[in-house]
């Protein structure tokens, strides 16, 4: 897959919204502005980045994406455009309904957790009232499996779960993929829980050691993601349809065709290196 497509970005994010119903401290895609594009201003975009610019996978964000009121829609159009679909979600409002409705349009969906403790989860932010996060997410995860999903695990390595085994998780989880990505600080965005929340190389590779020996469905092994690793590596589309791209000085906004007209783009590199591109189309596949 790599030999087919050197040195062009084959994957996006598209962050859908700011909202979200959790209230991670150490969130680096938080955002004060609520305004959204339409759904049909998003299928322009879409049909211009499938079509025109060969972005083979769309992966919606947020925020949380499920509280999107067209997200359904705009996965049925990516799908119907012949791109692979993703999202990535706290999985608070995933239920059986959701996944039937997007059965057949929607290939990956991504859960984030951020400990294998409902304690310490909850002392990151990510719940809410009477809902335990982990138990739910092992059980919504088998049901998209069972609709043909294929299941990945987020999981943002911060301070308070340093000392945490996941080996048990990713066991009741059984996802196809699992990427660990050391805590990145976004000023302006997250600086307020970064002292609680920030880890350093060495406790992160101390935890990459810990984890190395993971071994998913056919082999494969989880992607670790230090916090350089993310710089400049991703392109993201913002709710108001910006491209938004990560630095060392926190995050850049351009007009969405200037990214495209212009010489500041993802570092190809960067996007290889912290396994920005595999071959989703048959990873996990299950028999």
């Amino acid at each position: 897959m790599l030999e087919q497509h050197k040195a062009r970005v084959i994957s996006a994010n598209i962050h859908l919204t700011n909202r979200c119903n959790y209230d991670c401290i150490f969130c680096f895609s938080r955002g004060i502005d609520v305004s959204e594009l339409s759904v049909d201003e998003w299928k322009r975009i879409l049909n211009d980045m499938i079509c025109r610019r060969e972005i083979s996978k769309i992966n919606f964000a947020g925020g949380e994406p499920l509280l999107y009121r067209d997200l359904k829609e705009c996965i049925r159009y990516t799908k119907q455009l012949g791109a692979t679909t993703s999202i990535v979600t706290n999985g608070s409002q995933v239920d059986e309904k959701f996944l039937e409705d997007v059965s057949g349009y929607l290939d990956w969906i991504g859960f984030s957790i951020d400990s294998c403790l409902e304690k310490t989860e909850e002392a990151l932010g990510r719940h809410s009232s009477g809902h335990k996060h982990l138990d739910h997410i092992i059980r919504i995860s088998k049901t998209a499996r069972n609709l043909g999903m294929h299941i990945k695990l987020n999981v943002a390595v911060t301070r308070l779960c340093l000392c945490d085994d996941f080996h048990q998780i990713i066991e009741d989880v059984n996802p196809d993929r699992v990427k660990f990505m050391q805590i990145t600080k976004v000023p302006g965005t997250n600086s307020k829980g970064w002292a609680k929340t920030s880890v350093t190389p060495e406790e992160f590779e101390d935890f990459v050691k810990r984890h190395s020996n993971v071994l998913l469905p056919f082999g494969f092994r989880p992607v670790f993601e230090t916090s350089e690793d993310m710089i400049d590596s991703y392109l993201m589309i913002d709710p108001l349809g910006r491209v938004r791209l990560g630095t060392h000085g926190g995050y850049v906004y351009m007009p969405y065709d200037t990214y495209w007209n212009g010489s500041m783009n993802v570092n190809y590199e960067s996007y290889v290196r912290r396994g920005g591109i595999y071959d989703w189309s048959v990873q996990g596949v299950r028999s």
